[in-house]
């Protein structure tokens, strides 16, 4: 069998139809019946999807209409499978028994399950009047130009002029005042002489470093330097840290659960003996819950693989009359009674009265008025 899974144009978006090609007889006679169920499984963590999204129990998903075409069967499905699938993944699709690679091409998810689109960038306003800081250079370059002649302006004064006459004869009138001040300038300037000289002396003497302790300083400062350096960087190792030895002491002590040694052999592909052998290893009746979904999980994928006593274990674990602990697998009367009658088919023994006892409890939530259980026995043959 070859399936696919495309978008339903009829009816819109989160729609789609399942395509299974070349599908056996006796596939085709419960899809033209009506009782045609299949599951879905993630190839990334193996869990199932039902109505609660990805789980790690199976679940048989009815199709919400089924079509048959010879050996061609479309299968109508809505949101609960087109918007949890994605095209970046690769399922399984388990029908009639068999499990097939489910090819995911374009679909169109229910609105609001697909981020509302990208919205667009708004472009940023950039203002014209850029360009004009560009042209003031222009504008200031023949600026400076026209200044380079003001400064020969003076050497054009080299003729007298009669108005610089009365300005000589004035500073001639003052010839006393000119000498006052250059006296005193002198007088300045030899007192800052003087006093800057015995500065120096008295620096010199009593704060000035000596010439050979400056020469000294830098071997002193040398030496230590070139012979500590290396010594320094070898002696230096991390401290050790007494929190990470004791994680690190303790972390490869922790003992695996039983569901991560289930899950570690089913990475290597077991056959279907070896699955159920592990699998009946860890079904006992006071089992924990976590051993129990171990179990859960060889002995699905023994069944999957056509052992008949691993079908009907599994038909227990949905079975609610069963009394054996269920871990975290919840009731499903469907699922139930699709592996005991996997089971009677292969030849088990006890998988017959296992039917008809759950036919009978499926008759008394019925008669409660479960829904499932009233749209269960409809299709029970």
């Amino acid at each position: 069998m070859q399936a696919t899974i495309g978008p339903n144009a009829a009816k819109g978006a989160g729609h789609g139809i399942i395509r299974v090609r070349n599908a056996p007889p006796e596939v085709v006679s419960e899809a033209m019946e009506g009782s045609l169920r299949f599951s879905l499984r993630q190839s990334t963590d193996g869990k199932y999807l039902g109505q609660g999204g990805w789980q790690e129990s199976q679940r048989l998903l009815p199709p919400d209409n089924a079509t048959v075409q010879g050996n061609v069967i479309d299968l109508e499905v809505g949101p609960l499978v087109v918007d949890a699938l994605d095209s970046l993944t690769t399922y399984g699709l388990m029908i009639g028994g068999e499990t097939i690679a489910l090819e995911v091409t374009s679909l169109v998810r229910s609105p609001g399950e697909d981020g509302g689109g990208i919205r667009s960038a708004v472009p940023l306003t950039v203002p014209e009047e850029r360009p004009k800081p560009v042209q003031e250079p222009e504008d200031e370059a023949p600026q400076t130009l026209s200044m380079d002649p003001e400064p020969a302006a003076p050497a054009e004064e080299k003729p007298s002029s009669k108005e610089n006459q009365p300005q000589a004869v004035a500073a001639t009138t003052a010839p006393e005042d000119g000498n006052r001040l250059l006296k005193f300038g002198a007088i300045a300037a030899l007192l800052l002489l003087l006093l800057g000289g015995a500065g120096y002396f008295l620096y010199t003497k009593h704060f000035a470093v000596p010439k050979t302790q400056t020469a000294q300083t830098p071997q002193t400062a040398q030496t230590p330097q070139t012979a500590q350096t290396p010594q320094t960087a070898q002696p230096t190792p991390p401290l050790p840290n007494p929190r990470q030895e004791a994680a690190g002491a303790t972390a490869p002590k922790a003992p695996q659960t039983p569901k991560d040694h289930a899950r570690e052999l089913l990475r290597s592909r077991p056959d279907r003996d070896a699955a159920f052998n592990q699998g009946r290893h860890y079904r006992t009746e006071d089992a924990s819950s976590d051993a129990s979904d171990a179990a859960f999980l060889l002995l699905e994928d023994a069944a999957q693989k056509g052992h008949p006593q691993a079908m009907l274990m599994v038909g227990a674990y949905y079975d609610p009359a069963s009394k054996m602990p269920k871990g975290t697998i919840g009731v499903d009367l469907a699922q139930a009674k699709y592996w005991y009658e996997k089971a009677r088919d292969a030849g088990v023994a006890d998988a017959t009265p296992a039917l008809d006892a759950l036919r009978a409890t499926t008759q008394a939530m019925a008669d409660k008025g479960d829904q499932e259980a009233k749209e269960l026995l409809r299709t029970w043959r």
